[in-house]
């Protein structure tokens, strides 16, 4: 039985950081993000860009 899926877009946040994430737990890493969003210092990348043809 196959189910057939909405194909939806996705988008990911990205935030222009000087700390390294690598180590730090989420909370720690949404405070980065909460703040990048306040001071507008973030952009949206598409993950899954439109098929050709």
């Amino acid at each position: 039985m196959s189910k057939k899926f909405k194909k939806q877009a996705m988008v990911k946040l990205c935030v222009w950081t000087d700390e390294d994430i690598g180590p730090m737990n989420m909370d720690e890493q949404m405070k980065i993000v909460e703040k990048a969003i306040k001071e507008r210092r973030f952009y949206l990348e598409s993950i899954n860009p439109p098929k050709n043809g």
